[in-house]
Parts: C-alpha cells; sequence; structure tokens
C-alpha cells in the first residue's frame, strides 16, 4: 500500500503549526541525506523557509511524539507491523559553552570528539523511517551523581515509552545495547528483539 506525503499529513490528527507539517513533509519526501541545505531543494523551497519552520516554540515533546506516531499509524498494516531500530549516534559540535556538548567517541571519524549523543528509537516497515522516541545521554561528569544514566536506560526507557503506543514485531538494538540487563528486560515486557 503506497500513501503520498500529502495524504499522510492531511490524515495526522493534529495540532501542529503550519510550518512544521512544512519540516516534516521535507522529512518525508525528500530522499538522501536529510539536511536543511537539501530538502528544500527537493521541496521547490528557500532554505530560509524551511530554517525558519524549526525556530516554532511551544511544541512539547508529547506533541512530537503524537504526530510520528499517528503517521505511523498510517504505515502500519497486520502483515507487515513494522519494528523498532534503537541506537546512539555523536553530532559533532563546535562550540564550547552548549548543553550536553562533551568529548566523546565518533565511531565515523574513528576518533574522539566534542559533541552531542543523542540515543534514537525509530520505526520502520522496511521501507520508511520515522524517529518516535529520543533523549541525550549526558557523561557522568556533565550531570550529577544520582542523575547519570547509561545508554542502555535510556533506550530501556525509550522502549518504555513506545511500547504501548505502538504496533511492532520485534526491536532492532545495537551491539551496545547487548546486556543481560536489557535481555531480560524485553523477554519480561514479551518483545521480540536482534
Amino acid at each position: 500500500m503506497k500513501t503520498s506525503v500529502c495524504e499522510v499529513l492531511g490524515s495526522v490528527n493534529t495540532k501542529l503549526p503550519e510550518k512544521i507539517q512544512l519540516y516534516m513533509t521535507g522529512l518525508l519526501k525528500s530522499e538522501g541525506k536529510k539536511s536543511c541545505v537539501r530538502m528544500p531543494e527537493q521541496m521547490g523551497i528557500s532554505h530560509d523557509k524551511l530554517y525558519r519552520s524549526l525556530n516554532v516554540e511551544g511544541l512539547s515533546y508529547e506533541e512530537q511524539q503524537a504526530f510520528f506516531i499517528g503517521v505511523i499509524r498510517l504505515f502500519t498494516t497486520n502483515e507487515n507491523p513494522g519494528h523498532l531500530c534503537g541506537d546512539d549516534t555523536c553530532i559533532r559540535r563546535f562550540a564550547k559553552n552548549m548543553e550536553g556538548v562533551d568529548k566523546m567517541h565518533s565511531s565515523i571519524e574513528e576518533r574522539v570528539v566534542t559533541g552531542q549523543c543523542p540515543v534514537v528509537l525509530c520505526w520502520s516497515n522496511g521501507e520508511v523511517t520515522i524517529p518516535i522516541a529520543w533523549d541525550f545521554w549526558l557523561s557522568k561528569k556533565s550531570v550529577r551523581p544520582n542523575e547519570f544514566r547509561t545508554k542502555t536506560r535510556i533506550m530501556r526507557d525509550l522502549i518504555a515509552q513506545i511500547a504501548c503506543k505502538i504496533s511492532f514485531n520485534y526491536v532492532l538494538l545495537d551491539g551496545l545495547y547487548q546486556s543481560d540487563v536489557m535481555m531480560d528486560y524485553l523477554d519480561d515486557l514479551k518483545i521480540h528483539f536482534l
């Protein structure tokens, strides 16, 4: 079943501002790398117009997630409810005084860099991939001792946020998350995993 971007955005019952819908359209419609330079080129709009859509204030994490869940439900079928994919990454930053910026290993550059580390959970049906939950990992030196969370703990929290909100067959995780704690957690929830 093929669904157009216009059908998806038109069917999602949401209170998102039009500017946010413009950005979401860019994410869904553009091919290849999703950047503020490439997306507007493929959409036939200016870079500034798309960039301004990212500066809308007042859109909570929960509202963003509700939007994405609505989009996911349009792509979900009984034959293919999709699966969840989880991983973390390093976003290189050059600012010295920016929240969450720290020294970390970049597997892309294969060296220690200054950056932020988002832990992301996405839904995919094999053709469409949509981010559904995310949080930032912070090093022990960046937070109070009782506030530190491992990447595995963050991923467990993200899965817990989503497990009862959408259907999926299994969770696909990077080898970093292969721990007895994670596997026991997923077994307890009766979630299949790779």
